[in-house]
């Protein structure tokens, strides 16, 4: 049968090769049973380029000028996918088992016929001689310490050098239009009497070292999570304190003192609870939380903004390394957000702001956003900005061949950045936008007792809008023939903004709480993706003990202020001329989030209405009272 060959002319992964999805196919040697069986072959456009035109065999043949042809070239992805199928082209031109097309299409890549690079019943009989000669030097002497190389084999296994390419899946249809893949390992050749396996593209096996300036280890992104999980625990105690606790509290007394005293106890532990330690605590471990975790990005993004201007710095030794991580700073950048702004964000719920916390919060938001963009909008040259330290590899063009290990796409196939997502950065700015409102002061509202005072704009906002006419209504009264108008501001408005904080507020919440969730398992993912091991998990640094015990005080601060009790404690904080004292107790008043047990203010109106004010009577210079009957 006659085998066609495709050209692909395009490049949809852009400038660099998509290992995972170019096949280089071609059936030859399968069973009886898969007889009908047809293949293809691809030669790549931007493969083979010498000049003006195409040289296959001298880019995978020559051994004096194929290592410059194949490895110095920003196109050696697909150079190196021609190459790998030459023998298969070559031998079918010998055997005359191409179509006219393929054999034109073969003579442009000026591939010539030779049966000697394909032996169907020796697979290690296939000639690539630039590619092993390559692969041999770049392992050889360096063993298991040089990535990509392996030197350790299977007990009575014969050692052979082997490459594995994920090209070399071969696709072919049957009879019956059922497709099969099959996938083909070629081994080499013998050398000094040692394995050495070489994972050009093979990411199942492959061990990709992320030698990084923010993140060579696993533990720093231990720390990024402890981060995230610090701040959910932190969300969950306070509503724990502020409202939920009595809900578990009135189902356990339900059985033992009825429906109506139980909700009773409940709402007495739930304000208990309230001003407890341990919630005075919480906020004070917050505000060092925030603290810590502000200065800890900060210096996150500096160092992610100078290596952005410095690529050499991200230590990457292949292409895939280099944008991989280039993706990760994407959730770095995100940290420096989405924390942040979430541990202000419980801060004001419970009714804590420093305009110093708000100043140097809003640095970090500021400066993780301009991490975001350059990363965004990095264009980095991985021919300038691939690490390779090792000894002289002439074979390899002075290039390590594993600078091309790894699929383009596999970081964004299995460790994703979510937070690439624009609408994620928004949703940060908004809230920390609404923060900052919130602690200025410049506008002239009204206190309960009629006393005026500077106030944010959320609090102008929402008196013009209770004061609007549609929420008051008059009532006549007559008493000895005069006429008494009772003005009437019913509670309605007042109902529906709270309604309306509420539901923001939940909302944001939930938004903080999905968004923490989706940051945990991109992080989550770097440490393990799938099956592929991304980080050494036994090497420590100083710098990354450092990383993981910085949020230990954070810890400790809790444990310390509830168990000594805060007035104690910042006692031995504060000049000797000042102290800390407790505030009144408030149990008789609502709290300001508390709106379910808003009492009314009248008992003596409808339950939907409060009685604000008596109008005196209507009276006019030079007349008598005006009685009932002249009222309209």
């Amino acid at each position: 049968m006659a085998y066609s060959i495709v050209e692909r002319t395009d490049q949809p992964y852009g400038p660099w090769y998509d290992f995972a999805t170019a096949s280089g196919v071609y059936n030859w040697g399968y069973s009886d049973a898969n007889d009908g069986a047809w293949g293809y072959l691809q030669l790549y456009d931007s493969g083979c380029k010498v000049g003006n035109g195409w040289n296959c065999t001298a880019a995978c043949l020559d051994t004096e000028l194929g290592p410059d042809l194949l490895w110095n070239t920003t196109n050696t992805g697909y150079t190196l996918q021609n190459c790998i199928v030459l023998p298969f082209i070559a031998a079918l031109l010998a055997a005359s088992e191409l179509t006219p097309t393929a054999v034109k299409l073969a003579q442009k890549y000026q591939i010539a016929p030779d049966a000697s690079l394909f032996n169907s019943s020796n697979a290690s009989a296939i000639s690539w001689p630039v590619i092993n000669n390559c692969i041999n030097q770049f392992c050889e002497g360096n063993g298991g310490s040089t990535p990509g190389c392996d030197t350790s084999h299977a007990p009575n296994q014969d050692a052979m050098l082997w490459y594995t390419f994920t090209p070399n899946e071969t696709y072919y249809q049957d009879g019956d239009g059922q497709n099969y893949t099959q996938n083909i390992t070629f081994d080499g050749v013998r050398v000094d009497g040692r394995k050495k396996r070489t994972y050009v593209t093979d990411v199942q096996s492959g061990y990709l070292q992320l030698w990084t300036l923010l993140q060579s280890q696993c533990w720093m992104f231990v720390s990024y999570l402890m981060q995230m999980f610090i701040i959910l625990s932190a969300w969950l105690l306070y509503h724990f304190y502020e409202t939920w606790a009595r809900w578990p509290v009135a189902v356990t007394l339900i059985p033992f003192h009825g429906a109506r005293k139980a909700s009773m106890l409940a709402k007495k532990a739930q304000t208990d609870l309230r001003v407890s330690d341990h919630a005075a605590a919480l906020v004070s471990a917050l505000d060092e939380m925030q603290k810590a975790q502000v200065f800890f990005m900060l210096a996150v993004q500096i160092a992610a903004l100078i290596a952005l201007q410095n690529p050499t710095y991200i230590q990457a030794t292949s292409w895939q390394q280099l944008f991989n991580n280039y993706g990760i700073l994407f959730n770095l950048a995100f940290g420096g957000m989405l924390p942040v702004v979430f541990a202000m964000l419980i801060k004001r719920l419970a009714g804590t702001t420093a305009v110093y916390t708000i100043i140097v919060s809003t640095c970090c938001v500021i400066v993780s956003s301009v991490t975001w963009f350059l990363t965004w909008n990095a264009n980095p040259d991985p021919d300038t900005s691939i690490v390779y330290t090792g000894p002289p590899i002439p074979q390899c063009a002075g290039i390590a061949p594993t600078k091309f290990c790894y699929q383009y796409g596999w970081f964004y196939a299995n460790a994703d950045a979510t937070s690439k997502a624009f609408p994620m950065l928004v949703f940060c700015w908004v809230v920390q936008l609404c923060l900052i409102l919130d602690v200025i002061t410049l506008f002239r509202v009204k206190e309960s007792d009629g006393s005026a005072s500077k106030g944010n704009c959320f609090q102008w906002v929402e008196q013009k809008i209770l004061r609007m006419p549609f929420w008051t209504r008059y009532d006549d009264k007559h008493f000895n023939q005069s006429r008494w108008r009772t003005m009437l501001h019913f509670d309605t408005g007042e109902r529906m903004v709270r309604l309306l904080q509420s539901c923001i507020v939940f909302a944001t919440e939930c938004g903080f709480v999905g968004l923490n969730v989706v940051l945990i398992t991109d992080y989550a993912h770097l440490l393990l993706v799938n099956d592929f091991q991304t980080l050494d998990l036994k090497n420590w640094t100083l710098g990354q003990v450092i990383a993981v015990t910085i949020w230990v005080p954070v810890f400790l601060e809790y444990l310390y202020v509830a168990a000594g009790g805060p007035e104690a404690i910042y006692k031995g904080r504060l000049h000797k001329d000042f102290e800390v004292v407790r505030k009144g107790s408030t149990l008789g008043e609502p709290a300001p989030h508390d709106h379910d047990d808003r009492e009314k203010l009248s008992a003596t109106v409808s339950s939907s209405a409060v009685e604000l004010t008596h109008v005196e009577p209507v009276t006019r210079p030079g007349y008598e009272r005006v009685n009932s009957q002249a009222w309209p």
